[in-house]
């Protein structure tokens, strides 16, 4: 384009006197990263910063603002243009402002001066020329303000304008970022006016008076000189003072009435071109010299400055543009007027200034012609993002001119979809009508895809669904008629979304996978990378809410590329990071996780990309609540609910549905059903049947964590109902089986409570599902216990444990088929497992194994580490003990190589129980199992081969002792049962533990006894005096004698 290229361009330098004095003052503010450099118009700051620049060698960005960069993405574009343009610049093209960055503009401004920096050759100089050109209220300044704050060292921005540095700015200034060069310091001086006056006259020097005289005229001003000096060659002398604000009076009286008609003609007639070419104004002014009139005027230094390029291209001063436009105003007829301003706009429309364009055919009333360059410039505009400038175009339009128009009417729809859908919804209706009438089979799909956009970006009622989902199933047979296909294939995954969270129930399972598959053959047939991104986050959504973790994968997997690219939009890099994320939560995978939330969550702060920030963080709060990672919970829960809107019901919704999902974590069941009973309020009216599902869920689980087992039972009923309405088996038969099945057992119904597991895991490990959000751990873990101990898809549930990383519960401690990473046997002999297979020691394991025995004996669970050192290196000085601990923890982990198996914080060690199970802690625990179970962990003292340190005695002797009270209390409840031969068995075993324990005798005794083993129990007799004798020096007790005699009176000693 022509005049872009000149807006990119810093004038030609072949008639400039360079100001010496100034490029010193320059070079000595360069330690500021910005130099503002405000004086009236006509000061020559242009002048000055071009020569500047070239004196010292620098090629800079340059950059002419105008009042079309008050649209903040013309600006980015354009600027993003100029960077593109250096031929040392890179390959990598900077990000437009484009709808998604809308909320987020600081953000974006300085990831865009960061990446505009880092990529232009050094030294890297953008100069922003005639700032005055935006108002100091525009946006453009906000911007502005934060891309400035990311000039780099070495990198540098120098400022022209009329008005000093907003405000808004002050940062800047006060953190030494921002220096200023003022008016008072570019007023010509006397040498420099004498310098001037040599270029623009081709003179000798003039006498001192009489340069004198001509500065004392122009007072200091460029512009006054330059039209003094022009007044001079015509005959007469400044007499008077000089005042900028005379400008134009004295533009029209000394200089323009002189000028010969042709000229003035030709300056009239141009006086609305922001850049021409000499064949442009001689079209204009029909006056076919116009290139040599321009060149004079040039060389005089009328206000006319070149640049250089494929053309030679004339721009013309502000102050001479005013001057000429209000001349002309004057002047001219209204039909002239009227017919100059139509020729002028019809040139810069074709020759790339479409914007100016617009407001003359504005202006003049040209409405056809101002629909039609619309309809040409529409979609290169919306590509670059800059919608807003679009949507100032399309209000310019009278309401009949816009209203019969389809193409206007859909893209106003476009500019109006984030911020206002309910009206671009309007739009996209009435240009689908428009496009129906004309037969256009593209516009048919792009308005359709409009109107399904703007009833999800609506975000809080799906109501209108329905209806415009039938209009798709309309047009989807004529499809392949399409131009374009790949605007078809966009329609068709916009409805495949909708239609799947609006009216799921529309298609059966096997529709919905045939679709599914069909829209996946497709995806890589999409030609461009974000559109690519966009449409398969439609299917990941799918292969989310009817889980699918493996076909989920295989998406992320696919889209991975996508997001780590600097080629693919910002915005579909993050909806890439999103299904990623999804992925993470539903397979249950746990590496890396954190770094991709991370990586995300800064790309949308890097890049200010805010629309789908609730989005992204409902995804990161999902991976962590799965997880169980309550702190960082909170702090995305907390962030989440700053940003949702008070008014929007789904945003309402889906946070309280947050909300009670962590709350019923950390074992807060009441403020959790409060939560999901407001979420599911909001939900009824919705028609979000996934999401209300969802919240249903919640409260259902959160009604049985509460024991309210007969409202729960009426809504798992009426969940279900909605679950399998709409397909979701993983629900009906996985999720509220589980529930079902939980009640059941806590009712004492086993049988039922059984088939409701069978049936519901059965389910879960046909469907592949890992993660069922918003599934309770603890009770999920109680449940896998049950199935455990029962026999129940035991394979599947093992997985199910470690996917879901559950504690183990005290009723699964004897269970052999809990999985998990570490056993340690410490009852008896000393052994460690790790993953089921025996770790063999070795000598030079003994100091690590030392310390996980130390740490089991001193409880397992936050040990304070000066305990540690205190009973294992008593005699250590200084800090040798705590340097031997660290050494050797490093060691231990290293020998189990299990991660997190040890946890150490804030100076305490932690066994963590979901990944370590100790025999010794298991026998402690209270029993949920038989006593028999129990008592055959006990196969001895505790480390019994190991010697009698202080530090394991305590614990030894706890866990013996509760050993001997478990057997005799079996021993009596077996008599009690009268199962004398189970007696006599674990009575022997009982001696085992101990055999001077007398009451194990007095049972041996009595189970003899009462079997008719009249030998037998004296031989228990015996054996009890041989043995208290021997040992103890005492005598049976009494006790034990009545047994005996009772057993057999003759005989006895």
């Amino acid at each position: 384009m022509t005049f872009p290229y000149a807006k990119l361009t810093p004038p030609t330098l072949e008639r400039i006197f360079p100001r010496t004095r100034l490029f010193r003052e320059l070079d000595a503010l360069e330690s500021s990263p910005v130099t503002w450099i405000s004086a009236p118009g006509g000061a020559g700051k242009t002048a000055l910063v071009a020569s500047y620049l070239a004196h010292r060698g620098i090629r800079p960005l340059w950059y002419q603002v105008d009042p079309a960069d008050s649209d903040t993405a013309s600006f980015f574009y354009f600027l993003g243009e100029g960077h593109a343009q250096l031929k040392d610049a890179g390959g990598l093209l900077l990000p437009s402002f484009t709808p998604e960055y809308q909320l987020g503009l600081p953000a974006f401004a300085r990831h865009f001066f960061r990446e505009l920096f880092a990529t232009l050759p050094p030294p890297a100089v953008l100069v922003l020329d005639n700032i005055e050109a935006v108002r100091e209220d525009s946006e453009i300044h906000e911007a502005l303000r934060h891309g400035l704050e990311e000039v780099p060292r070495g990198g540098r921005v120098i400022v022209t304008g009329r008005c000093r540095p907003p405000p808004r700015y002050a940062r800047l200034h006060l953190n030494g970022r921002l220096a200023q060069l003022g008016w008072d310091r570019l007023q010509v001086t006397d040498e420099e006016s004498q310098g001037i006056i040599e270029v623009l006259t081709e003179e000798c020097a003039l006498p001192e008076d009489t340069v004198h005289r001509l500065q004392e005229s122009a007072r200091g001003w460029v512009a006054g000189l330059v039209l003094l000096l022009g007044q001079r060659k015509g005959g007469t002398a400044a007499t008077t003072g000089f005042a900028r604000q005379h400008f134009d009076d004295y533009f029209a009286t000394e200089v323009f009435s002189h000028l010969p008609a042709d000229t003035r003609t030709l300056l009239l007639r141009t006086a609305w071109l922001t850049t021409l070419r000499a064949d442009t104004a001689a079209a204009l002014s029909g006056f076919e010299d116009a290139g040599r009139v321009l060149d004079d005027l040039e060389r005089q230094q009328m206000f006319v400055t070149t640049h250089a390029g494929n053309d030679l291209l004339y721009t013309y001063h502000p102050l001479l543009r005013s001057f000429l436009q209000a001349e002309a105003a004057r002047s001219l007829s209204p039909r002239t007027l009227a017919r100059l301003q139509r020729a002028t706009a019809d040139i810069l429309a074709r020759e790339g200034d479409p914007d100016e364009a617009v407001e003359l055919y504005a202006h003049a009333g040209h409405w056809p012609e101002l629909a039609k360059l619309i309809r040409e410039q529409a979609p290169s505009l919306w590509r670059q993002g800059r919608a807003r400038l679009l949507r100032r175009w399309l209000d310019r339009l009278p309401g009949r001119c816009l209203k019969p128009d389809p193409w206007l009417r859909y893209w106003y729809g476009n500019t109006a979809l984030l911020a206002e859908p309910r009206d671009a919804g309007r739009h996209f209706e009435a240009a689908l009508d428009g496009f129906e009438a004309a037969e256009d089979m593209a516009g048919l799909c792009l308005g359709l895809t409009g109107i399904l956009d703007s009833i999800m970006y609506g975000n809080d009622s799906l109501a209108a669904a329905p209806r415009w989902l039938d209009v798709f199933d309309t047009l989807r047979p004529r499809l392949a008629g399409c131009p374009q296909p790949h605007i078809a294939l966009r329609l068709e995954f916009t409805a495949f979304n909708l239609q799947f969270v609006a009216c799921p129930e529309r298609a059966s399972p096997g529709e919905w996978q045939a679709w599914a598959r069909h829209l996946e053959t497709r995806l890589n047939t999409i030609p461009d990378d974000t559109l690519l991104c966009m449409s398969a986050v439609h299917l990941g959504m799918y292969y989310t809410w009817h889980p699918q973790p493996d076909r989920l994968a295989l998406l992320a997997d696919s889209l991975r590329k996508y997001a780590d690219s600097e080629w693919v939009a910002p915005q579909a890099r993050l909806l890439a990071y999103l299904v990623e994320i999804t992925r993470h939560w539903l397979t249950a995978r746990s590496g890396g996780t954190d770094a991709v939330i991370r990586t995300a969550l800064q790309l949308m702060e890097d890049h200010g990309i805010f629309v789908t920030r609730l989005w992204l963080l409902s995804s990161a709060l999902f991976c962590h609540l799965a997880r169980r990672n309550l702190p960082a919970s909170e702090r995305l829960l907390t962030q989440f609910h700053r940003h949702v809107r008070p008014h929007n019901r789904t945003e309402q919704a889906h946070y309280h549905f947050l909300a009670g999902w962590l709350d019923g974590l950390r074992g807060e069941y009441g403020t959790a059903l409060t939560h999901a009973t407001v979420a599911c309020e909001h939900m009824q009216s919705l028609h979000t049947p996934h999401f209300e599902l969802l919240t249903r869920l919640l409260y259902c689980q959160t009604l049985v964590r509460l024991e309210h087992y007969e409202e729960a039972g009426r809504e798992i009923a009426t969940t279900r109902t909605l679950a399998t309405h709409i397909h979701a088996r993983h629900a009906a038969v996985f999720h509220l089986g589980l529930l079902e099945g939980w009640i059941a057992w806590r009712q004492d119904r086993t049988a039922t409570a059984l088939e409701h597991l069978r049936c519901a895991l059965a389910c879960g490990r046909e469907l592949g599902l890992r993660v069922s959000p918003p599934t309770d751990p603890v009770l999920l873990a109680h449940l896998c216990a049950l199935a455990l101990a029962y026999g129940i898809e035991t394979t599947y549930v093992r997985q199910l444990i470690q996917w879901n990383g559950l504690a183990m519960p005290e009723d699964a401690r004897l269970l052999a088929a809990w999985p998990v990473a570490v056993r340690i046997y410490t009852l008896g002999r000393f052994a460690i497992r790790v993953h089921g297979r025996h770790l063999s020691r070795q000598p030079a394991h003994n100091k690590p194994i030392k310390l996980l025995q130390a740490l089991i004996a001193l409880g397992g669970r936050e040990v304070a580490d000066h305990r540690l050192e205190e009973a294992l290196w008593p005699d250590a000085e200084g800090d040798a003990a705590h340097r031997t601990l660290i050494t050797n923890l490093q060691r231990l982990r290293k020998l189990l190589g299990v991660h997190d198996v040890i946890r150490y914080h804030d100076g305490r060690l932690t066994l963590d129980p979901r990944h370590c199970w100790v025999d010794a802690w298991a026998f402690e625990q209270e029993s949920h199992g038989t006593a028999v179970q129990t008592l055959a962990l006990y196969r001895g003292p505790f480390l019994r081969d190991e010697g009698d340190d202080d530090w394991l005695l305590p614990l030894r002797q706890r866990l013996h002792a509760l050993a001997l009270r478990r057997c005799q209390h079996l021993l009596d409840d077996l008599a009690a049962e009268s199962r004398w031969s189970a007696v006599v068995i674990h009575g022997q075993r009982a001696l085992d533990l101990d055999p001077l324990h007398e009451p194990f005798y007095q049972a041996l005794i009595r189970a003899h006894h009462q079997l008719g083993h009249r030998g037998e129990a004296m031989r228990a007799w015996r054996l009890c005096q041989q043995r208290l004798r021997h040992a103890l020096g005492t005598e049976p007790s009494s006790r034990t004698r009545a047994l005996a005699e009772e057993t057999c009176s003759a005989g006895m000693p």
